[in-house]
């Protein structure tokens, strides 16, 4: 089985954007057609590279090495012999990113090489609304998007001062697939950490926590700068003052990396008179249903958080298919709950602070590690309870009112089971809002990653070789599953 989280991104090579010298490299890791990965590019060439001031000389583009890695797939890219466009076919932003991604690269790792490729791809970034039809997704035709690819890609490469020519003609080639695809598989090392994450001198950049419910640029770009100044200071003589640091770094250095404070809740609106309030109410928002909807099959990522502080809301994935039929046993059903390093019982006391799958197949429970003493063990049966969670565990919810997740009012539902869990729904349109697993681990879903079918079901739900040769202990769940 393809590992869905595989180890950290390693710190990646030079690229041609710096200058000789460089101190500090900075991995980005983005989707082409992305707008939240548009305003992050925006911040590292305003706050970062020119640090926020009109001189040519102010930034730090002469001390920074920049590197960015693409989304092949979400939540992770698996190889195989088919098309990008192809497996675009059903994604956010379709096979269109595929032929972005190969502009990007080529210009990223021109031969020779293009000094000022990270004004090209920032510049494509910030016309993703022509390269998109002004859609969130994708232009309806494909003619639509070549048209203006064919607009874009020129003005850019102009502006930036880039070969043009030279970079389509490689975004034309065998060779931008290969690019494409090395770039694939660095973007899936970084999964443990959420969506676009940047990585300093290959240190992880922790961002504002939910940083996607609220896209913060000067957040983004001040933490940026002021963590690689904080890197070029301490690699400086220390008998340097502020005046040989470069010009946006003086009078950050001795400021510790800003903490963005907690978001102050929104000054709510003048109410209207009631009576207006609950006709609204009525003609909007439907009335609870008597259970909450758990579907068959769907794909979405969600936060993690655990009673004891742990998880750090750590980004994550949830894949189930009640209609997938294993191979091997002609079992029908699967789950996989993909985790990075995680507070979750089972995983971190088989192999703490490895990344994890747990996954639910054949009629087993199989917990899967990207290292450590043990790479794969057989949890417990799903005679044991250790099945995929099927749409008829909703069948005794009791309606406990609502409650507002990720800024979304939703209904919630106690489910007493193996123990008290609780589901909540979003009272607009029933879609999943958060789950709560005995009042201990808590998920809140992501609206906009979720999907009505699993990419790659048949690599994600494999079982790995010699799972079933070694059981995984008596730790949690699991020692309900003592031979």
């Amino acid at each position: 089985m393809l590992d869905p989280i595989p180890i950290l991104l390693l710190l990646l090579a030079s690229c041609a954007s710096a200058a000789p010298g460089s101190l500090v490299n900075i991995a980005m890791n983005f989707n082409s057609l992305c707008k939240e990965c548009q305003v992050h590019t925006a911040a590292v060439q305003d706050i970062l590279l020119h640090a926020g001031n009109e001189s040519d000389d102010s930034g730090l583009a002469a001390v920074v090495s920049l590197a960015i890695d693409y989304y092949g797939g979400w939540p992770t890219y698996v190889p195989n012999n088919d098309t990008c466009e192809n497996n675009a076919i059903g994604l956010e932003h379709g096979p269109d990113r595929c032929v972005t991604d190969r502009y990007h690269l080529c210009a990223q790792h021109a031969s020779p090489p293009e000094p000022h490729w990270f004004d090209y791809v920032q510049c494509m970034w910030m016309n993703i609304d022509t390269l998109k039809c002004h859609k969130n997704g994708f232009c309806a035709k494909r003619s639509d998007f070549f048209e203006a690819l064919s607009r874009v890609h020129p003005m850019c490469a102009e502006s930036a001062g880039v070969n043009g020519e030279a970079i389509q003609a490689c975004a034309e080639s065998s060779r931008a697939i290969e690019l494409q695809k090395a770039s694939y598989l660095r973007a899936n090392k970084t999964l443990a950490h959420g969506f676009a994450p940047t990585y300093v001198d290959g240190i992880y950049l922790k961002e504002v926590p939910r940083w996607r419910l609220t896209v913060d640029m000067l957040s983004y770009g001040r933490k940026l700068l002021t963590t690689v100044c904080k890197i070029i200071a301490s690699t400086g003589s220390k008998s340097a003052n502020a005046s040989s640091l470069p010009m946006g770094c003086r009078g950050l250095v001795d400021v510790a990396p800003v903490e963005h404070p907690p978001l102050a809740p929104p000054t709510p609106p003048t109410p209207p008179t009631p009576l207006t309030s609950l006709a609204s109410l009525a003609s909007h928002t439907p009335p609870p249903p008597a259970r909450p909807t758990w579907p068959a099959t769907f794909f979405v990522n969600f936060e993690e958080f655990w009673s004891g502080g742990g998880g750090d809301g750590r980004e994550a994935g949830y894949a189930l298919d009640m209609t997938y039929v294993d191979p091997v046993t002609g079992i029908k059903g699967a789950q996989a709950v993909l985790r990075g390093p995680s507070e979750d019982f089972s995983c971190n006391a088989v192999n703490p602070g490895s990344k994890c799958v747990t996954l639910a197949v054949g009629g087993q429970r199989y917990l899967s590690f990207e290292d450590g003493p043990v790479t794969c063990c057989r949890c417990c049966s799903w005679g044991d309870g250790c099945g995929p969670l099927t749409p008829q565990w909703t069948e005794n919810a009791t309606y406990a009112g609502t409650k507002i997740v990720r800024g979304e009012t939703c209904y919630d539902y106690n489910i007493v089971g193996n123990s008290n869990n609780s589901l909540s729904v979003r009272a607009s349109d029933g879609a999943l809002c958060a789950l709560s697993n005995a009042g201990a681990d808590f998920f809140e879903f992501i609206p906009s990653t979720f999907r009505h079918n699993v990419p790659n079901a048949e690599d994600l739900f494999k079982v790995p070789a010699g799972c079933n040769n070694t059981w995984c202990g008596a730790h949690g769940a699991c020692k309900f599953g003592q031979p």
